[in-house]
């Protein structure tokens, strides 16, 4: 059980995964520059001072239980974009089961990749710390993580564009929609303590969704590509509805996993860059 709910806020971070990623090619000496121009991405999605806040249930048996909340935030400076997520469970879940998970990334504004990450969880009496530094000009990710007091350190080459679990949502926000739709299952590139995961995301069609807390949107409904392993069985589907506007905010995610299911739903936004007009 433990198992699920280190997992519970993570799996809402790093499969809200719903548009195209620039398929990548192999870098050279020159790989900054490359970077630089191939990477690049102009922000038209997201500004300061975006706030985004999600409730998330669990399912047991016949039972969605209310078990907390994961809210997303962005600010910025001339340079950098500094974005942050955490997760957290409800006062009254906590007898149970504690949970709070900070994620952290400084995003470089020309290209939207991550120069730095941070993961720092605390679920019961389990504790995780992870430092990722990407170095963009050597193509290496060196990161440090300690579990439970326990230290490890790593390098890991980096081929491509690669992202960290969350500063590749704010990236394939700026994505056109309309790409997935012609190709098919489309590759993506994120780092995850230890190397970089190939992951792929498809497209399933408009549909009008639900949010129960926001009201009905229009949406475009994504099924990003599930590993099996500690966390989802073989054949799991994950779907994500996507708001059909400028902001591509997920409205709500459905996912499987080992034991049960999780659902969350969009509560509550500010300062947002465009009028939310798939909201009906």
């Amino acid at each position: 059980m433990r198992d699920l709910l280190i997992h519970m806020v993570t799996v809402l971070i790093v499969t809200v995964l719903f548009a195209l990623f620039p398929t990548a090619t192999a870098q050279t000496d020159t790989a900054e520059n490359e970077r630089s121009v191939h990477c690049a991405i102009d922000n038209r999605s997201f500004r300061e001072g975006e706030y985004l806040l999600y409730k998330v249930y669990y399912n047991w048996g016949l039972l969605w239980i209310p078990a907390g909340t994961v809210h997303f935030s962005v600010r910025e400076d001339s340079n950098y974009w500094y974005l942050t997520a955490i997760g957290k469970t409800y006062a009254s879940y906590e007898w149970f089961f504690k949970v709070y998970d900070e994620f952290k990334a400084v995003v470089d504004k020309r290209t939207l990749l991550p120069l730095r990450f941070e993961r720092h969880v605390q679920e019961g009496d389990y504790r995780i710390d992870e430092i990722v530094v990407f170095d963009h000009q050597t193509n290496t990710a060196h990161n440090t993580v300690t579990k439970n007091g326990v230290k490890t350190t790593g390098s890991y080459p980096l081929v491509g564009c690669v992202s960290d679990v969350l500063s590749i949502l704010y990236r394939l926000r700026n994505q056109e929609i309309s790409t997935i739709r012609r190709r098919g299952g489309l590759p993506i590139k994120v780092f995850l303590e230890d190397g970089v995961y190939d992951v792929r995301v498809y497209y399933r069609g408009m549909e009008v969704k639900d949010s129960y807390y926001q009201g009905k949107f229009r949406t475009h409904k994504i099924t990003p590509q599930l590993i099996a392993g500690s966390i989802f069985n073989e054949g799991d589907e994950m779907y994500v509805w996507v708001s059909d506007d400028a902001n591509r905010i997920p409205v709500v995610i459905e996912s499987p996993i080992k034991v049960g299911s999780v659902k969350a739903y969009l509560i509550d936004y500010k300062n947002l860059r465009h009028p939310l007009y798939s909201r009906l």
